[in-house]
């Protein structure tokens, strides 16, 4: 019904004025809470809201809504650990601040049904974070007297204080505090159920956790009833501990109003709940702690008073139905066996039927705040008129064992006024285990299981496959007794393993060495994975053969290092295959004596180093090898390959063809491929003469013998190199014979140039000869002398005195003989450039009578590059010139003999080596 239940009404409106008229002419305190909130900075504001009774005298019809109210009140902030006073706050009332509670139900007008009025004091303070850092925090509290003296719960209720309290974190949190969304609600009817939620929401989204504590009295009392006090004079702040109320015998925090269901609180979501079986005023605390990362850095308390009184009508009616329409009565207990899924109908009624009053139907259950992943589905919330219905559905799971039973809570309220009638209901929810499961082995080595017993050859895999049913997850186990040798050929992965309805495991066997033949025991169990879940068990036989023996490998040859150590490298027998193999075994002979050297668990070595075979020139080591198996019995033994058998192969001393200058700036090297048939390696090394030689390059191809090094400075230095030859027993020949490049160098003197040189170096026989090779700019290179081998410096005195720079390389030859011809090497040396300085001679005086005889001027130029000549007569006029350096003056101009007289003439030239130079003079022309 939407419409006012004037029955309930009036026993309301009796209960109301029974207690207003013990309180009339009075105002008294009826609860309040104290709140902080960061504003930004360093800033936050302090609000205390108190609630009150109303009262008649202090309203005028002038000011209608003025509460009693104290103007101003005192809040103390204090250290806590200390209980240092750190501030002491003034908040003003704020008229607008005031207003009435009002109490309706769901759909019903909002009337009046007590007087409580509530104000709220705010004001913004600062708060430093160096002034407040303290680790443990701070706290707030305001104290007023006094009390209802209706309460019916405390002792002496007239005489009793009220203080509120709040906790709060060091200024650097910038934390604030909870705050409930909603207003209060405190009026209950008798053997009807209450809840309600205040909603309390944190800004900073911190954990919150609820619980009912023991309102505090504080120190404040009928003399002292506030602060400031009746003359306005300021009262010392007090810090805690603040003593706590008197309850009167059978109340308590837990039992404020006592009932079916007493007064409680949900620690997680902070509902409300009661079901009150006696009228009258109770008052209740509400503690509302704030968590950081699981740690306590808050708390605020809201005191309540709130008034039970007897109210008409009958609440719904509710009753449950499960799948088989078997009625479900209160209290009872509903199984399902894992995995089924149940869906039962929830139905509440009231009135009949149709035109009954409206009912909103609430289900819960805590398993839908539980960590359990799988919950059951219902509408939380259904309404209509008359009869409601709803679907509750639940799928078991294992998880679901944890718990004995999982309650669900069925809550339906009507539309009564001006509060709503509510009924609960409660049935249980027991899971159980499902059946035991199946076995059955279906398959050895993919052939149908023939018998109990599997016979195994050694190391040859034999797997089955195992399969388990269940109607749920289950999991299947095998096991191997402790004193069989099957322990260790079970790989753990198929040991163990689960799954849902079906569970298969492909369990594979392979034979060891501890038995050649016998029986072995294995056991299968199979069992649901929800605890106490029943099992299934099965046994076969593992019946083992004997192991074949492993073939040795084979040795290949040695190295022979400084006539004390040996290399011996050998091949591989199982090609990386065989099953059965567990190493080699190397033994030596040395003369009566076989040693066990060696034991090779990897197939994929090749090679072992024997540190003591000293003379291995004159006292023969041999050698072999034996495979050994996993059962550690030996095979056949390999041949035996001793250290005289392998001197007969070392590598002959190599020696490079030639070596020589290229391109005046590096150096090409050849050799004659080796003839060696077990060829590895060249290695070619490099110096300067008279240095230490290292390795420049390695060749692994027989065919790779030429090479042409491109870091050297053939201008600076000869260089020297030499090959060593590596078999593939890793033997190296003899240190190479050693060849060295010529390096040239020269120095000029006058209308000459010195040359010396270093030997080429590198045939077994010395050169033939030494060749010059000399070059300029107007001839090609051409051999101008051959000196005696036996010297390794000339000078070249026959130079062309038209150029000034000469260009010298050394060229060495030599004849190798061999019985089907005779070759001939050759090797150059480095490119050097001397310079002659430039020279000029002019006559002084010339003929001009057409004899033949000296009737050309005509200059000498030497070692010249580039030349010109001016010629003046005594007036300064040119009466000739040229560029060209044997383009010499006919003692003409145009076509005639110049006359007799003295004449001047200006030259100036450059030498090949940039020498600058000029020359004046005068000559005379004669008749």
């Amino acid at each position: 019904m939407k419409h006012l239940n004037l029955n309930v009404l009036k026993y309301i409106l009796i209960g109301i004025l029974f207690c207003f008229a013990i309180i009339t002419k009075a105002s008294h305190l009826v609860g309040g809470t104290i709140q902080v909130k960061w504003m930004g900075g360093t800033n936050y504001q302090v609000s205390v809201k108190i609630f009150r009774d109303c009262d008649p005298n202090s309203r005028t019809a002038e000011q209608p809504t003025l509460p009693d109210f104290d103007d101003p009140i005192y809040v103390g902030l204090f250290e806590k650990g200390t209980d240092v006073l750190m501030q002491r706050i003034r908040l003003d009332l704020d008229l607008n601040a005031y207003s009435k509670l009002d109490y309706s139900g769901i759909n019903c007008p909002i009337i009046t049904t007590g007087c409580t009025d509530l104000t709220t004091y705010t004001k913004v303070i600062s708060m430093p974070d160096n002034r407040y850092s303290n680790n443990a925090g701070y706290y707030l509290s305001w104290e007023r007297c006094c009390r209802n003296k209706i309460i019916n719960n405390i002792q002496f209720p007239g005489d009793a204080a009220i203080s509120l309290y709040a906790e709060i974190p060091a200024a650097r949190f910038r934390n604030s505090s909870p705050v409930y969304q909603n207003n209060p609600v405190t009026l209950m009817c008798t053997n009807t159920l209450f809840k309600y939620n205040l909603n309390f929401v944190d800004p900073d989204n911190h954990q919150l956790r609820y619980s009912l504590v023991t309102p505090l009295n504080g120190h404040l009392d009928r003399n002292n009833p506030s602060n400031p006090n009746g003359n306005g004079q300021l009262l010392p702040m007090n810090p805690q501990p603040y003593q706590t109320i008197a309850w009167n015998p059978g109340f308590n925090a837990s039992n404020a109003i006592k009932g079916t269901l007493p007064l409680s609180i949900n620690p997680i979501t902070g509902e409300i709940s009661c079901i009150p079986s006696t009228p009258g005023v109770f008052v209740a605390s509400i503690m509302v702690e704030e968590f950081l990362n699981g740690i306590k850095i808050g708390e605020v308390r809201l005191e309540l008073q709130f008034t039970v009184t007897p109210c008409s009508g009958n609440p719904p009616k509710t009753f449950m139905v499960s799948v088989d329409n078997k009625i479900i009565f209160p209290n009872d207990t509903v199984f399902i066996e894992i995995p089924d899924n149940i869906c039962m109908t929830i139905r509440s009624e009231k009135g009949d039927g149709a035109n009954g009053d409206s009912i909103y139907m609430k289900i819960s259950s805590p398993i839908m705040d539980s960590p359990l992943t799988i919950k059951p589905i219902f509408p939380p919330q259904t309404n209509g008129t008359g009869i409601v219905t709803a679907q509750f559905c639940f799928q078991s799971a294992c998880e679901h064992l944890n718990t004995p039973v999982f309650p669900v809570f069925v809550e339906a309220t009507d539309n009564s006024c001006p509060l709503n009638k509510k009924a609960g209901a409660l049935f249980w929810i027991k899971v159980k285990n499902p059946p035991p499961p199946n076995i059955q082995v279906l398959q050895v080595n993919g052939l149908p299981f023939p018998s109990d017993t599997i016979p195994i050859e050694v190391l040859q895999q034999s797997c089955m496959k195992i399969v388990a049913t269940s109607k749920d997850s289950l999991n299947l186990t095998v096991q191997i007794p402790l004193n069989s040798s099957l322990n260790h050929t079970l790989a753990p992965a198929d040991s163990f393993k689960t799954g849902y309805k079906k569970v298969t495991t492909d369990i594979c066997f392979k034979n060891t060495c501890a038995d050649k033949s016998g029986l072995y025991p294995v056991f299968i169990y199979s069992k649901g994975n929800c605890p106490g879940t029943g099992f299934k068990s099965d046994t076969f036989w593992i019946q083992y053969k004997p192991m074949p023996i492993v073939n040795s490998a084979a040795l290949l040859c040695m190295t022979l290092i400084d006539n004390k150590e040996t290399f011996l490298y050998y091949g591989d027998s199982l090609f990386g295959k065989n099953p059965y193999f567990s190493h080699y075994r190397l033994y030596r002979i040395a003369g009566n004596t076989t040693q066990l050297l060696d034991s090779s668990f990897n197939s994929q070595n090749r090679y072992f180093k024997d540190l003591n075979t000293p003379n291995y020139n004159q006292f023969n080591y041999r050698y072999f090898m034996k495979g050994v198996n996993i059962c550690g019995v030996e095979g056949p033994s390999s041949d035996t390959m001793g250290t005289f058998d392998q001197l007969k192969f070392i590598p002959d001393q190599q020696m490079l063809k030639y070596v020589t200058v290229k391109n005046n700036k590096e150096i090409y090297l050849e050799w004659k491929p080796s003839w060696e048939k077990d060829f590895a390696k060249y290695y070619l090394y490099k110096a300067k003469p008279n240095s230490n030689f290292t390795l420049l390059q390695t060749f692994e191809n027989i065919n790779d013998t030429q090479y042409i090094d491109s870091d050297v400075d053939v201008q600076q230095s000869a260089f020297c190199y030499y090959l060593v030859m590596q078999d593939t027993c890793d033997n190296y020949g003899p240190i190479g014979v050693q060849s060295c490049t010529m390096h040239l160098t020269g120095k000029s003197v006058p209308f000459a140039s010195n040359l010396t040189w270093t030997p080429y170096v590198g045939w077994m026989n010395a050169p033939l000869s030494y060749n010059i090779l000399r070059a300029d700019p107007s001839n090609m290179q051409r051999k101008i002398a051959k000196p005696d081998s036996l010297f390794k410096s000339y000078t070249d005195n026959n130079l062309n005195s038209d150029e000034g720079i000469f260009y010298y390389t050394i060229q060495a030859d030599s004849v190798v003989t061999s019985a089907t011809a005779n070759t001939v090497y050759t090797s150059l040396s480095n490119t050097i450039s001397l310079f002659q300085s430039p020279e000029i001679y002019v006559p002084n005086a010339v003929t001009a009578n057409g004899d033949g005889l000296n009737d050309v001027f005509k200059w000498v130029p030497i070692f010249l590059k580039d030349f010109n000549i001016r010629i003046y007569n005594r007036w300064g006029q040119e009466v000739f010139k040229t560029d060209s350096k044997t383009a010499y003056w006919d003692l003409k101009v145009n076509g005639n003999f110049v006359a007799e007289d003295v004449y001047l003439y200006q030259i100036n030239y450059t030498g090949y080596d940039e020498t600058v130079g000029s020359k004046q003079g005068s000559f005379t022309i004669l008749h």
